[in-house]
């Protein structure tokens, strides 16, 4: 237990929007959020409304992660509810560069994944990949390959990608032996 997630406050904006900027060149290829980068730069609180989906009528939940000891921000994990395919929720993250390759993802990925998968509501999660490290930390979190997608990206475009799954485990007590 390296790392807490917790919600962001607006307070947070300035930390995030300098840290964001300073791994700009390792995050551009993976979040959309630097494909936007000339709506927000110099501005950290709509950086911030941004990253929270603020006004754009998305139904999803951000969650910076943070280090315990030192509490500094690391990157972020998101749930996104109503998913454009459908029925199941899927999972985001991003690291800073500095934070890279050292199991934060992982960690923070399980965690958030425990509990949704602990609530009577939550069934299924998916994670997008388009990176080797997405696949990997899929893979090692017993995520199970579904097929390929398209990952959205801003503009209307999309790129090629595969969908990973993981269910609850629910167990049926009126069969059970």
């Amino acid at each position: 237990d390296r790392l807490y997630l917790c919600n962001f406050q607006d307070e947070d904006a300035e930390e995030v929007h300098d840290a964001v900027l300073q791994s700009a060149a390792h995050l551009s290829p993976h979040i959309g959020l630097l494909a936007l980068r000339d709506e927000w730069e110099g501005n950290p609180q709509r950086m911030l409304d941004m990253v929270l989906g603020r006004g754009r009528g998305i139904n999803k939940v951000e969650l910076a992660i943070r280090d315990r000891q030192s509490s500094r921000f690391l990157g972020c994990v998101s749930v996104i509810r109503d998913h454009p395919d459908g029925g199941a929720t899927m999972l985001g993250y991003w690291l800073l560069e500095d934070a890279l390759g050292q199991g934060y993802a992982s960690e923070a990925v399980e965690a958030l994944t425990r509990l949704l998968l602990r609530t009577e509501a939550m069934v299924r999660l998916e994670i997008e990949c388009d990176n080797v490290a997405s696949l990997r930390l899929a893979r090692r979190l017993s995520f199970v390959y579904e097929g390929a997608c398209e990952v959205p990206w801003p503009g209307g475009e999309s790129r090629p990608g595969e969908r990973w799954l993981r269910r609850a485990v629910t167990v049926d007590h009126n069969n059970s032996p």
